[in-house]
């Protein structure tokens, strides 16, 4: 199973320029922490990942978690939908990143 993650997001130009410095060492960095495993582990940890982040969509479209605190939008309390569609695309593998 291949997980594609895909982020959208607008940055200003000095949101740009620390993303263009920064970037390439938290690679570099994640990189260096996957190395303690060997490509079938690296393979499991992906699967199980992706298995907990679909139940985690799960709970919440059942309605277990109202709400929850987005820290990427100041830490505000907003619900964000999720519909049988988005589901079957996590299930499916492909795991939109809102």
């Amino acid at each position: 199973m291949q997980v594609i993650l895909i982020s959208i997001v607008r940055l200003s130009s000095r949101g740009a320029a620390l993303y263009r410095k920064i970037f390439p060492r938290v690679v570099h960095i994640h990189r260096e922490v996957l190395s303690a495993l060997d490509e079938h582990e690296q393979q499991m940890l992906a699967s199980c990942l992706l298995k907990m982040q679909v139940r985690a969509l799960e709970v919440r479209r059942d309605g277990l978690v109202d709400a929850y605190a987005d820290r990427r939008k100041g830490g505000s309390r907003r619900a964000w939908p999720c519909d049988a569609a988005w589901l079957n695309q996590a299930e499916a593998g492909v795991m939109p990143i809102i």
